[in-house]
């Protein structure tokens, strides 16, 4: 196997970088004051002022829908806590008091979002589009890791108002013709085929 010897003549300033580091030293320059007094070539976003634009299809925070009423749309039917890869959500269910036809509702909806990786599934797997991830809230960032926590009605938007009353915040009929106004007076238990 034939080497082939190549020599390099570097010189007598090449030997001392001098010429390398005033090189480095102008380019350096040249780029700090131009983005200091014309802001051309700069990269970076002043956030908060100016906030990056966000795709439609970004995964931010999750939320929880509602109905026309004001009633949450989950149904407790536990699939989004089933088909979380990071056992994240937690959910307990009530059965509805009024509301025949539907058979039960979240009293607890918790989803740790520090355990999260945003991979969109509970999305995915809801049947009833209760949940969704378009709240276009990227940043999260807080200095307590009880505020990654977050309850049924923090993801409906609503804060709580004590411990006692954490999860009383989602309206519930008062009667059975409120809760049913279009029905004929037969509820889903009733019915048979």
């Amino acid at each position: 196997m034939k080497v082939k010897v190549v020599t390099r003549d570097v010189g007598f300033l090449g030997k001392f970088y001098l010429p390398a580091v005033l090189m480095g030293l102008w380019l350096v320059s040249r780029h700090f004051f131009a983005n200091l007094l014309f802001n051309k070539m700069t990269v970076t976003i002043n956030y908060p002022e100016v906030k990056r634009p966000i795709a439609k299809r970004w995964r931010g925070r999750h939320r929880l829908t509602r109905h026309e009423n004001g009633f949450i749309k989950c149904v407790a039917c536990f699939l989004c806590e089933e088909i979380c890869p990071a056992n994240c959500i937690h959910i307990k269910s009530a059965e509805m008091p009024f509301d025949k036809s539907v058979e039960k509702y979240p009293s607890v909806f918790d989803i740790d979002e520090l355990r999260c990786i945003f991979c969109g599934l509970c999305v995915e797997a809801c049947p009833k589009d209760a949940i969704r991830m378009d709240t276009e809230i990227v940043s999260l960032a807080f200095t307590d890791r009880k505020k990654f926590d977050y309850t049924r009605n923090l993801l409906l938007d609503e804060a709580p108002d004590n411990k006692h009353t954490k999860y009383t915040n989602v309206p519930l009929p008062t009667s059975i013709e409120e809760a049913l106004p279009n029905s004929k007076g037969v509820v889903a238990d009733d019915l048979t085929n």
